[in-house]
Formats: C-alpha cells, structure tokens, sequence
C-alpha cells in the first residue's frame, strides 16, 4: 500500500498505539508493552454474536523506517 506521506511520519505512525486502535475494526484497546510488544483486546459482532478477543502482538523483522511483521 502506498501512502502519501514521509517514510518516518508513516513509521511513527504504525508504531504509535493511539493511531493503530484508530486504524483497527472493533479494537477497544491497545497497550505498548515494549518497543516489539503489544496487547490488544477486539470486540467483533458477526450477525446477532458478538465476541470479544484478547491478543498479544509482537513485531518482528524490523528494518526502520520501512518494514516489519
């Protein structure tokens, strides 16, 4: 995807909790643990269920400013 914005405003953005929960369906919270870390709690509603998910998220393969998964 390509966005129209300096690579380092970008990068700051996709590691800034606030601008992530933004960006994420259903996402009630999102707490940096570490620099790598994250813990996310979604809340998805499919047809009359509704559930509610906890996650941890770890980046990996970090090449700033430009990648990571």
């Amino acid at each position: 995807e390509r966005i129209a914005a300096p690579v380092e405003k970008v990068w700051k953005a996709l590691n800034d909790p606030d601008i992530l929960k933004e960006a994420i369906p259903g996402c009630k919270s999102l707490e940096k643990k570490s620099d790598t870390e994250m813990s996310a709690t979604v809340v998805l509603k499919i047809g009359p269920i509704k559930a509610t998910f906890n996650g941890e998220v770890t980046l990996k393969n970090l090449k700033p400013p430009h990648s990571y998964t």
